[in-house]
């Protein structure tokens, strides 16, 4: 599998869509169907792992209330922190549904105009790990700056993405 397609993995299936999650789901009775090959002989431990570095871009805007980014996190003074978990449908692996469990946090340093911190994003099938995204952010404010650090901020995201080469 291409470099390209497990980095879009986590891009497609659950950062992106984070943001509109339902607060509603219900787990559903069956979390994933897993088709590789040797299905026969599997023993649902990862046979190997896949580990690269990823880097990017990050925009983030705060507000009084809340700090969005990759998804919403309430802002507790200049603070944040959100658990989002959800089922996702990741695109080109062999599974059907994925459990995905989010983490966005970080703390707002108004006297630099800086936010910091860190995006975690863990996918599992069953219970076995299918690929982890572990991440720190630094954004800088773009404009003026404000009393309260309100705005948008962008900046560089990097970190490390494991996947399970099973699922690919």
């Amino acid at each position: 599998m291409n470099s390209d397609k497990r980095k879009s993995l986590l891009v497609l299936s659950g950062i992106g869509a984070a943001a509109s999650i339902d607060s509603q789901w219900i787990k559903p009775v069956v979390n994933c169907i897993v088709l590789p090959a040797h299905a026969a002989t599997s023993t649902g431990v990862c046979s190997s792992f896949v580990t690269e570095s990823v880097s990017g871009v990050i925009t983030i805007e705060v507000s009084d209330t809340q700090v969005t980014g990759p998804v919403a996190a309430s802002r507790n003074g200049n603070t944040f922190t959100v658990t989002v978990d959800q089922v996702v449908n990741p695109i080109g692996l062999s599974v059907d549904e994925v459990d995905q469990r989010t983490v966005f946090s970080g703390s707002i340093n108004t006297s630099t105009n800086q936010v910091s911190g860190e995006l975690s994003v863990l996918q599992t099938c069953d219970g076995q790990l299918v690929c982890e995204q572990l991440s720190t952010f630094l954004v800088d404010l773009v404009g003026t700056p404000t009393a309260n650090a309100l705005g948008q901020y962008q900046g560089q995201l990097s970190g490390t993405l494991r996947c399970c080469q099973d699922f690919l």
